[in-house]
């Protein structure tokens, strides 16, 4: 399996950090019957994701999670995952 055909959907950015390009950010379910964050994910994935050849750019076109980083000066993902969880 390929980086370009894996989906990382989460309600935290952290659990997709090292693989910002897989991410599918949605909202932390509310407990709400008007709640449709898992539907407008299913639109997403399925209006943009489903036939592409590769989901990692479409992402990044949609998202635009890569200018994130360029804020953060030095910004590696593997010592911010480590700070995160072995401190």
């Amino acid at each position: 399996m390929n980086l370009k055909d894996i989906i990382l959907v989460d309600n935290n950015m952290y659990s997709f950090t090292s693989q910002l390009s897989n991410g599918v950010l949605l909202s932390s379910f509310r407990f709400k019957a008007d709640d449709k964050e898992l539907i407008n994910v299913a639109k997403y994935l399925l209006q943009y994701l489903k036939d592409a050849d590769d989901i990692t750019k479409v992402n990044d076109r949609y998202f635009q999670f890569q200018s994130v980083t360029k804020y953060i000066p030095d910004f590696n993902y593997y010592n911010l995952l480590d700070e995160i969880y072995n401190n």
